[in-house]
């Protein structure tokens, strides 16, 4: 079925569908720190297509502001397959996750017109070639 929750002790909610009282089908869950998940879940995990949106307060002004996201595949939770992160300064990889981290090969195409060809190993990054120059 279809429904909605707010937890006034954790602060989070969930918009979305349920099997069994757990998440499952499309649903919106939302952090109490302003964080959330839009997408596919099953059996009350991330699982499927979906956007995770990370924020965080400036310490500067005390608003909350995006700090990165994730459009991608997730299984049993975790970011596994092919993803886009989109940094605050509008940077961007795109590449596969395995277990919730980057590894393989991927491309980051940053604001300023700069392309890498980055290869990954456990969410580390092993080297990086430039294919593109940044744009002058």
């Amino acid at each position: 079925g279809k429904g909605a929750y707010f937890s006034k002790a954790s602060g989070c909610s969930y918009d979305g569908q349920y099997k069994n009282d757990l998440k499952e089908g499309t649903g919106k869950y939302v952090f109490s720190n302003g964080d959330y998940y839009d997408g596919q879940w099953k059996a009350g995990l991330r699982n499927g297509k979906g956007l995770y949106v990370w924020k965080e307060q400036n310490e500067n002004t005390d608003e909350i502001e995006e700090v990165g996201r994730y459009e991608g595949d997730w299984i049993k939770g975790l970011k596994e397959g092919t993803g886009k992160f989109t940094y605050p300064n509008g940077d961007v990889f795109t590449g596969p996750y395995v277990n919730g981290n980057r590894h393989g090969k991927g491309e980051l195409v940053k604001k300023d017109g700069e392309i890498r060809s980055e290869n990954y190993k456990e969410g580390k990054l092993v080297s990086f070639n430039v294919i593109q120059e940044k744009s002058a």
